[in-house]
């Protein structure tokens, strides 16, 4: 691909966004910004010096729903440290630049060799993701220095994980002030950030000292109508929409000598454009007493199924605790699943073992199954008398 063929390209990406033209010399000059690995690495504060403190689940999150909260902290003389808890490698993007699936923003299927760039693994599709929120949050003012990448797995971010790094963050600087993304966000990271933020909040208000400043800020609002974004959020005008039209736009360049892919172009082009067009960002007020479902360490879902419904309760990473109810009445030995991901990131494959009866006579195999962008369950139960045909199931889970 020539350099007038990826100036084209990135100008017709960023147009696609709503972000305004971005040129392709600017991101040729120059190694990429590279962000710190480990908190021991993060500057400490000067003495007086005001930090806020932004708490990110995916590259991209932080410009979509948050620039102009970045930018305003940063006009108001705070020293902003953004903190990435995933590098977001388990995006089914990456099957696209591997040329597996074709390109919706290229017309075609991709082939590395020929792009100039070997095919990624999910290591390096991580740190491809982690160079476009870099130099979008440079675009805001943001060093590289003042950016953390922590590390945590892709979707399944717990709110105990998260909770251990916003109290360190909080020992190193005392009296920052934090922000992270909103429960109203129906993406399990972003919510699990939202609950160990507000475990904070519920902690320093119980002790002596001054609460410190949060803000709750929704991403996925830009998929509702603009009319119906405010719907129980405040709607805060941003500080600067052009810095955060040319931030957007860090998501649409497409330059692999530089290991840049546009990948949040090929992963969400209509929050990037409904973002980008949208002249307030969206914060979730916290409550003056903080709801005990806000603070639950573990994450809990409802799934109604066409005979019966189970309520499922995480233990630990991948395992799961089911109790399940007839909707006769019956309730039923409780079962553990173990719930793992596929090569599709939308699709997740579910086996569960339970005992035979209530006096744990013998365990036997309960379920296996795929769970359909984290919503829709289809699953398969055994017999239990290992003659009868078995039950085919289908579910719809609903997040408590």
């Amino acid at each position: 691909m020539t350099p007038a063929v990826v100036a084209a390209w990135v100008a017709a990406a960023a147009l696609a966004s709503g972000a305004g033209v971005a040129s392709a010399a600017d991101f040729t000059a120059g190694p990429p910004a590279v962000p710190v690995a480990d908190i021991a690495q993060l500057r400490p504060a000067r003495p007086d010096e005001k930090v806020a403190v932004w708490h990110i689940p995916h590259p991209d999150d932080e410009t979509i729903g948050m620039a102009g909260g970045i930018m305003a902290d940063a006009a108001e003389g705070m020293r902003n440290i953004v903190v990435i808890y995933t590098n977001g490698e388990a995006s089914d993007v990456r099957w696209i630049l591997n040329g597996l699936v074709p390109s919706p923003l290229h017309g075609r299927r991709l082939n590395p060799a020929e792009e100039g760039y070997e095919p990624l693994d999910k290591t390096a599709f991580g740190l491809a993701r982690v160079r476009e929120a870099v130099a979008a949050l440079e675009r805001l003012g943001v060093e590289a220095t003042d950016v953390w990448t922590v590390g945590l797995p892709d979707g399944e971010v717990t709110v105990d994980a998260a909770l251990g790094v916003i109290r360190a963050l909080d020992q190193r600087y005392p009296h920052a002030a934090h922000r992270t993304t909103s429960l109203s966000d129906p993406h399990p990271d972003h919510r699990s950030l939202a609950r160990a933020l507000y475990t904070f909040l519920n902690d320093k208000r119980r002790g002596a000292e001054r609460p410190p400043d949060v803000r709750f800020y929704s991403v996925y609002t830009y998929h509702r109508p603009a009319d119906r974004r405010a719907g129980g959020l405040i709607a805060v005008p941003v500080h600067d929409s052009d810095a955060k039209a040319q931030a957007l736009a860090e998501y649409g360049v497409w330059a692999p000598d530089r290991g840049r892919f546009a990948i949040g172009m090929l992963s969400v082009p209509r929050l990037l454009a409904e973002a980008a067009g949208d002249p307030f960002e969206y914060v979730e007020p916290p409550p003056e007493r903080i709801p005990l479902r806000h603070v639950l360490r573990r994450r809990a879902d409802l799934t109604v199924f066409q005979n019966k419904a189970a309520v499922h309760v995480a233990l630990q990473g991948r395992l799961q605790l089911r109790v399940g109810v007839t909707f006769a009445g019956d309730v039923r030995p409780p079962a553990l699943l173990y719930e793992a991901p596929t090569p599709i990131n939308a699709v997740k494959f579910r086996v569960g073992v339970a005992p035979t009866d209530w006096r744990l006579s013998g365990i036997r195999a309960s379920h296996a199954g795929v769970a359909v962008f984290d919503r829709l369950l289809l699953e398969y139960e055994p017999p239990g008398d290992g003659q009868s045909p078995g039950l085919l199931r289908v579910g719809w889970r609903f997040r408590l």
